[in-house]
């Protein structure tokens, strides 16, 4: 067990079938702060509302440091994160990914990742999984990936919405894909 360069909280190597809880739990807490920004979003204008909730979330990390402020105990997290970007007019995307080696855990020697590779990428892929981290909550009641449409219904706990429509989108589908129905 060794400790994460940022947190006093003990680094231990997770395996697979830890892996579910792991980030289940991280994706409610965002998913709750997301109904939440939602609910205020059906009374006023959705764009106005997530601007002034992202212009408050990037108040609290203006001192950047290399870990997102929303998890500083999780430092990677949410993932993927337009936190770990910078502009950059010559990538295709217009970012770069930029990470430094404190945004990673160590081993139990000391030793993290070189994130050179890592800082050569114009963004993320399109289909990883969407990790964050929620502490207490639970993971009941999640759409199944057999059923993503699911997502969609209003009873649901999770909701992930296009900033610029207002439009909610299924977790499963993907929101660069150019069908609007194509499933990932």
């Amino acid at each position: 067990i060794t400790t994460h360069t940022h947190s006093s909280r003990p680094y231990i190597p997770i395996h697979f079938a830890n892996l579910y809880t792991f980030y289940v739990e991280r994706i409610i807490r965002d998913v709750i702060i997301a109904k939440m920004a939602a609910a205020c979003c059906v009374a006023a204008n959705v764009k106005a509302v997530f601007l002034v909730l992202l212009s408050a979330f990037a108040a609290q990390g203006s001192s950047r440091g290399p870990c997102d402020p929303l998890t500083p105990e999780y430092c990677q997290l949410p993932w993927p994160n337009s936190f770990f970007t910078r502009p950059d007019a010559a990538a295709a995307t217009g970012l770069r990914v930029n990470m430094s080696q404190e945004t990673w855990p160590r081993d139990s020697t000391g030793r993290g990742v070189d994130p050179v590779e890592w800082n050569t990428m114009d963004g993320f892929s399109p289909f990883p999984s969407i990790m964050t981290y929620f502490p207490g909550l639970s993971d009941s009641g999640l759409p199944h990936h057999w059923d993503m449409e699911t997502s969609l219904d209003i009873t649901s706990p999770t909701i992930i919405m296009d900033f610029d429509s207002g439009e909610g989108n299924s977790l499963g589908r993907s929101p660069n894909s150019l069908s609007s129905n194509s499933v990932m």
